[in-house]
């Protein structure tokens, strides 16, 4: 996936155009024209290589390519400033209006997906990016809900709400496991995340009633009962969530989505402010 801004690209776009139409005569040093013309050209490459843009990234990659045979010519070795002076002005302007028809053309081949603004923080590519928009407590007691945490975010952005959910359910599961090796939990069958989410909650409030029997002071007693709200809280997403998205049993729309990831990251902060972590 790529994440592109179209105003850069407008930007790039109208300082290649500005050639097409370029006076006689330039109020500034004399460098100047040729020097935003490479910058714009080599600016303009690397967007329409991002974008799969190939046959308006070979108009580029052609006029660049001519500006480096003027400069190995010419022996010229400060940024080909005056080699682009040795081709002509017809010859940029041509350039320029052709590549700006091929541009138009071939962006007409691709699909671009707009974001509305105030989704676009949820739009992230890597996951070192995940505490722009979720809490970096929670990160760093559990750094393996990166992943989920920037696809659902992603999912969000992108109207895909659903997907969204089952990111947001995935995050959860990591708190689950995390309770369950707080509570020293151990399974027959495996590690806990090799167990099903119905065994480890049975398991998990089985251990809080045998410690709440033995427990003794507020401090333990406070623990526990945050320990029980929390497995509470995580079986009532199951029940409500997880279990039907993971069966094809419901959709969610936009706004199901948001709640789910906001409790996501409020369960999960409230777990590593308690201590608990991967």
């Amino acid at each position: 996936m790529l994440r592109l801004n179209a105003k850069d690209i407008l930007d790039d776009l109208g300082r290649l155009c500005w050639w097409e139409h370029q006076p006689d005569s330039f109020n500034g040093p004399p460098e100047a024209p040729q020097i935003l013309l490479r910058f714009s050209l080599e600016s303009m490459l690397s967007k329409c290589k991002d974008c799969g843009l190939s046959t308006s990234a070979g108009y580029i990659e052609d006029i660049i390519l001519r500006v480096r045979r003027e400069e190995k010519s010419l022996g010229e070795s400060d940024e080909g400033v005056r080699a682009i002076e040795h081709v002509s002005r017809h010859q940029l302007q041509k350039f320029v209006s052709d590549f700006r028809t091929c541009l138009i053309k071939e962006i007409e081949t691709k699909l671009f997906f707009y974001i509305s603004s105030e989704k676009q923080r949820y739009y992230v590519i890597e996951e070192a990016r995940a505490d722009s928009f979720f809490d970096e407590r929670a990160l760093k007691a559990f750094p393996g809900i990166r992943y989920d945490v920037v696809h659902a975010g992603r999912c969000y952005a992108t109207e895909l709400d659903t997907a969204s959910v089952f990111h947001s359910c995935r995050i959860l599961e990591r708190g689950l496991w995390a309770l369950a090796r707080k509570l020293r939990l151990r399974f027959k069958t495996g590690p806990v995340d090799y167990q099903q989410q119905k065994t480890v909650f049975l398991a998990v409030n089985k251990r809080i009633d045998e410690l709440r029997q033995k427990a003794k002071g507020p401090k333990k007693s406070k623990e526990l009962e945050f320990y029980s709200k929390v497995s509470a809280q995580l079986e009532n997403f199951k029940d409500a969530y997880r279990d039907p998205i993971s069966h094809s049993r419901a959709k969610y729309d936009a706004s199901e989505a948001r709640v789910m990831f906001n409790a996501a990251e409020t369960v999960m902060v409230a777990l590593a402010l308690h201590g608990l972590h991967e």
